[in-house]
């Protein structure tokens, strides 16, 4: 079968294609790989296509527990030159749905929706794409597109619309594209002119969606938005038009490390910067704003950056914690962490000292926690638990309807941390921090440095000692001690005073 169209790799840039040539995906013709074909195997001809992609980079994929690390590489100088960093199930989402079958110059069979907080890496995934894959980008902007005079906004939407599934095999890119995804309910009864020429916008781009799959084209529209995924209109998600939409979620300590130190090559400044941003709710481009801030040699303020309403919870592993087998087996069997369980509990303890604790143990029981922040987001909160297959954690003094709708909208596991309790119909009791602290054989020091660690305070083997000895003597219950540290960042003979103060 003739080849319509191939794209090639070349390490050396361009080279001379013999006709005749047998071609198939992933195969060599000299120092090219061929990227596409169409069809998937094929014989070169004087009818043929052939187009080169860029040929700077090869590519390295590493992978973690819960990421996947692709190390660009310059392949003239072998030297490491940029790192993406996404969630893995992101990934081979992206990868198994959408790009292997444009490889095989295969049509689409759905278009790619990608959702998430801003800086997340949405619409540099794009880019990603048509690098691995030697494809151009098409990018349509809907404020490019609209025009005061009536019917020109549609007209030009069509061009463009036209124009790119001419140009197949292409990814055809609407970037920021809050306003096609969006609700319709949310964009109004068509009662102006301005919502009658959204709506005849989107009637236009719902036609080609489905007819670039009905005619087994070979583009693929990719939407971003950093919208709430409840906020989606359900008509863009039927078949052939876009299907369940793809949720970066925001990076873990280990992706903002494992960058930070890509770049710096310093360890220490690498695990200071991942934990700053990790502990605020920040994303990659949140960090390399920092390291920006570093090269330039000025401090990196990060009171000018705000997160997103919740953080994954991160401190250094305390391993009394992590290696106490009564105390894992104790919740264990009390409690059923399992993913896409409604395990709920509530842990009756000022929120200051619970997140500190319930950090370590989720380090245990090797299941990450997110916390949220800002009820604003707490349908993106929602979401992310499922996603990430995260345990939730709710302070118990965020308004109570607050409370009824995480429950009710996530099937993770959660746990309600502070003094009140939280407005759910039912709860278990997490068992109690005098308990915790018998598992230790009576010692506090473990409790104490998971505090320590979770605010990093310093600390040395005689402030452990301290507040052992605060404690033992019975001058101060251990809970008004741990709250006095958390809160004030102390662990001197003044944390006593500060204990009785806040007792009072």
């Amino acid at each position: 079968m003739i080849c319509r169209k191939t794209v090639l790799k070349c390490r050396d840039g361009y080279i001379y294609i013999p006709i005749g040539a047998e071609v198939e995906v992933g195969s060599s013709i000299g120092e090219c790989t061929v990227s596409i074909s169409i069809p998937s195997k094929c014989v070169i001809d004087v009818s043929t296509e052939i187009r080169f992609a860029n040929t700077r980079y090869i590519h390295r994929i590493d992978e973690d527990e819960e990421n996947v690390y692709i190390v660009e590489i310059d392949s003239r100088t072998g030297k490491e030159v940029e790192m993406y960093v996404y969630h893995r199930d992101v990934w081979k989402k992206v990868y198994k749905f959408y790009m292997e079958p444009m490889m095989r110059g295969e049509p689409v069979d759905g278009h790619l929706m990608l959702v998430g907080a801003p800086g997340t890496g949405k619409t540099v995934m794009v880019t990603l794409i048509a690098n691995m894959l030697g494809l151009d980008v098409e990018t349509i902007n809907v404020a490019e597109i609209k025009s005061k005079f009536y019917g020109e906004s549609e007209k030009n939407l069509e061009y463009r619309l036209q124009n790119a599934v001419s140009r197949e095999p292409l990814i055809l890119l609407f970037d920021d594209a809050d306003f096609i995804v969006t609700s319709r309910s949310l964009v109004g009864s068509a009662s102006s002119g301005v919502e009658t020429t959204e709506v005849s916008l989107r009637i236009i781009l719902f036609k080609y969606l489905e007819n670039i799959i009905k005619e087994r084209k070979r583009v693929l529209v990719i939407a971003t938005t950093n919208m709430s995924p409840s906020a989606i209109d359900e008509a863009l998600l039927r078949g052939g038009r876009f299907g369940e939409p793809i949720f970066i979620s925001l990076p873990n300590y280990n992706a903002l490390h494992r960058y930070a130190y890509f770049v710096l090559r310093d360890e220490n400044k690498a695990r200071d910067l991942a934990y700053k941003c990790v502990s605020r709710g920040l994303t990659i481009s949140d960090l390399k704003t920092m390291i920006k801030y570093m090269r330039a040699g000025l401090n990196p303020d990060f009171r000018r950056i705000s997160g997103r309403g919740y953080r994954r919870l991160y401190s250094e592993i305390v391993r009394e914690f992590v290696d106490n087998k009564q105390l894992i087996n104790r919740i264990n069997k009390l409690y059923d962490f399992g993913e896409d369980r409604k395990t709920t509990i509530y842990m009756n303890i000022p929120f200051v000292v619970g997140v500190a604790l319930i950090t370590q143990i989720f380090f245990a029981l090797k299941r990450p926690g997110i916390l949220i922040t800002d009820p604003m987001h707490v349908d993106e909160y929602t979401y992310t638990l499922d996603v990430t297959k995260s345990i939730g954690i709710v302070p118990t003094d965020l308004q109570q309807n607050i409370h009824t709708y995480i429950r009710n909208n996530t099937n993770q596991p959660l746990v309600f941390i502070g003094t009140n309790p939280p407005n759910i119909e039912t709860y278990t009791y997490f068992i109690s921090l005098q308990d915790m602290i018998n598992m230790f054989g009576d010692d506090p020091k473990p409790v104490a440095r998971s505090i320590l660690e979770y605010y990093k305070i310093p600390y040395t083997d005689h402030d452990l000692k301290t507040i052992e000895r605060i404690i033992r003597s019975r001058s101060v219950k251990p809970i008004d001690i741990f709250v006095a540290i958390a809160n004030s960042g102390k662990v001197n003979e003044d944390i006593i005073g500060i204990a009785m103060l806040a007792k009072r």
